[in-house]
């Protein structure tokens, strides 16, 4: 025989599970996404688990694309501005005619001499803090001018001060690891030729603009003539490494893209995988206030059976 107790306690255990129901898919739809932990459904929770690590995997490798492809970014910027000033120097040459004056000259190596510290300045770009065109030594600024004081010039004898920007970086590429089986070299060295043409091609032109100051036309002229080639030299190098980075920038964008969407892919089967049914959800929680409505039923007849069963 079932004792009215055993029945009382079979209800309240069912009330208790129906408002337990009513509270996940309550959170459910609050939240929009499916409410359990590892007791609940042990197999849905490593699967979201996985989907998690999935997710943290593409948004570092996407990271790493975009760190890629702002440092190239970077480095293109700067070495389009240098071939710049390399066709101002070089127009400033072509600029000085036979008939030139001891104030064109003067004025021709006050310009260069600036436009020269511009260079200094653009190969000591730096990215987020990072010098760009130094290697690995990314804290270390690549180039310094350095003045080598009054010495005379061993062709001429002619008393001048001698500039010269040496390389202060190393010769191994900064590479980044974009993925767990991918890596990119993400910059050109600043020991590269075209940095070393490019100062000495300068330091060239205000050779021959010295020796003009000093009313020394032939060696003057001569200077001049050798520069130029030696401008023409450093323009094409720099040209050349900025179609190197051109050629990095196209795979770092690629790469990214790749990235983005595996990125998008997995949040996407994810959330549809976490997602709560919202209309399974409202539906449920309608079926257990159903369910709770007849559980207060019965528990309130029950009470009037014992109360008459008592009198």
């Amino acid at each position: 025989m079932i004792s009215s107790n055993s029945i009382f306690n079979n209800l309240t255990l069912g009330a208790q599970n129906q408002m337990t129901i009513q509270t996940q898919r309550n959170s459910e739809i609050a939240s929009g996404r499916k409410v359990g932990s590892v007791g609940e459904n042990p197999l849905d929770y490593k699967t979201s688990l996985n989907f998690r690590h999935l997710l943290k995997a593409a948004q570092d490798n996407t990271l790493a694309a975009t760190e890629a492809q702002g440092r190239i970014k970077s480095a293109t910027a700067a070495l389009t501005q240098m071939i710049t000033i390399m066709q101002r120097i070089d127009t400033i040459r072509v600029g000085l005619a036979p008939g030139a004056n001891l104030g064109d000259f003067q004025g021709a190596k006050t310009e260069v001499e600036t436009l020269r510290a511009n260079l200094v300045k653009l190969a000591n770009t730096q990215w987020r803090g990072d010098s760009v065109f130094s290697g690995t030594e990314i804290t270390k600024l690549p180039f310094t001018e350095v003045s080598a004081g009054m010495a005379a010039d061993p062709t001429t004898g002619l008393m001048r001060n001698v500039v010269n920007v040496p390389y202060a970086g190393n010769a191994i590429d900064r590479v980044l690891v974009l993925s767990s089986t991918q890596t990119m070299s993400a910059n050109v060295r600043g020991d590269a030729a075209a940095f070393a043409d490019t100062f000495a091609s300068i330091e060239q032109f205000v050779r021959g603009l010295d020796h003009f100051i000093a009313g020394d036309v032939t060696n003057g002229d001569a200077f001049m003539q050798s520069s130029a080639a030696m401008i023409a030299t450093a323009s094409d190098g720099l040209s050349s490494l900025n179609s190197n980075l051109a050629g990095k920038l196209r795979a770092a964008d690629a790469q990214l893209q790749i990235f983005q969407e595996a990125e998008n892919s997995t949040k996407s089967a994810m959330d549809n995988f976490e997602g709560a049914d919202l209309v399974s959800a409202n539906a449920a929680l309608q079926q257990s206030s159903t369910n709770l409505q007849i559980i207060y039923s019965l528990v309130g007849r029950l009470d009037k059976l014992s109360l008459i069963n008592y009198i």
